[in-house]
């Protein structure tokens, strides 16, 4: 039975050994997959999202340094928890789960190469022009959702008025 136990605590930590490798490497595929700039990028939506909602308070003068305290703590705050090990190791099983580390090799070496630098340093205003695309192409629907909005609200307010006659 010794032997056994023996056997399974060596297993153990080989294979705990074996995945310390793959998971620095799962980490570092998130970051070059733009993991540190999705954190930014919610951070941003986050403090503009609370930036708006205190703007109803129409702040005074007076009121603005603490208003500004609130945002750098909020700013703290979320770096923190954005930055705490539980989520990150999270972030890096998800890679673990999709790719080999043979796989993550090859990413991480596209990464590194010329192509992958030019390829990381584009993204953000890739991202904004499709997005821009995106927003602009999508507005041609606005005249069919208005008609859709417009019709529902008919046919619910003639249902309305048929059940308040009844």
């Amino acid at each position: 039975m010794r032997i056994w136990i023996c056997v399974f605590i060596a297993l153990f930590s080989v294979s705990a050994k074996a995945a310390e490798p793959a998971m620095e490497k799962a980490m570092l595929v998130a970051q070059a997959l733009g993991g540190e700039a999705s954190k930014e990028m919610l951070i941003a939506q986050f403090k503009h999202n609370t930036g708006a909602a205190l703007s109803r308070f129409q702040i005074t003068t007076e009121e603005r340094p603490l208003v500004e305290q609130f945002m750098r703590e909020l700013d703290t705050i979320l770096r923190n928890k954005l930055n705490e090990p539980a989520l990150n190791n999270a972030i890096a099983n998800i890679y673990l789960t999709h790719f080999t580390e043979q796989e993550m090799d090859q990413i991480l070496a596209f990464y590194h190469s010329p192509i992958g630098q030019k390829m990381r340093s584009q993204s953000q205003p890739l991202s904004d022009a499709f997005r821009e695309q995106l927003v602009s192409h999508m507005r041609g629907a606005v005249p069919e959702l208005e008609k859709l909005s417009a019709d529902l609200k008919n046919t619910l307010e003639a249902g309305r008025r048929a059940k308040s006659s009844d």
